[in-house]
């Protein structure tokens, strides 16, 4: 599997300048640097990593243009549930990447990932990773 390279990811300009102004955009961009500084790392270039680190790049960026928005209640929800997702895929790279772990593990190990506004399908071709299902449901 080749290196995952996030730089190639289209930035616009107006999400670096609305961090400027807004401390939870500097903290998700912070976040998507962690990650690419993670990536570095030669156990992130296993197989099995490619769909989470995938998603945690989405949400994070999907976090990015929700705060550059509006915000009714519904989409002040799908932050919040995007940021519950973050945490999850964050908390597993991490175990995986850093510490080693087997994938398997690290997801029983933080517990089972559950929203009442979210379901997943266990029957889902991703095997019920919560990740790729929500992107479905979003």
């Amino acid at each position: 599997m080749s290196e995952i390279d996030l730089s190639k990811t289209s930035e616009s300009s107006t999400e670096n300048s609305k961090s400027k102004f807004n401390p939870a955009c500097e903290d998700i961009e912070g976040k998507l640097r962690c990650l690419e500084t993670l990536l570095e790392h030669p156990e992130a270039t296993r197989p099995e990593l490619a769909i989470p680190i995938r998603h945690l790049d989405l949400f994070l960026r999907a976090c990015l243009h929700f705060y550059t928005i509006p915000k009714s209640k519904k989409i002040k929800e799908r932050i919040e549930l995007i940021k519950k997702a973050c945490q999850f895929l964050e908390d597993v790279l991490i175990r995986v990447i850093v510490g080693g772990e087997q994938l398997g593990k690290a997801i029983k190990r933080i517990g089972p990932w559950s929203d009442p506004k979210f379901s997943f399908k266990v029957d889902c071709e991703c095997n019920g990773f919560p990740s790729c299902c929500y992107i479905k449901n979003l």
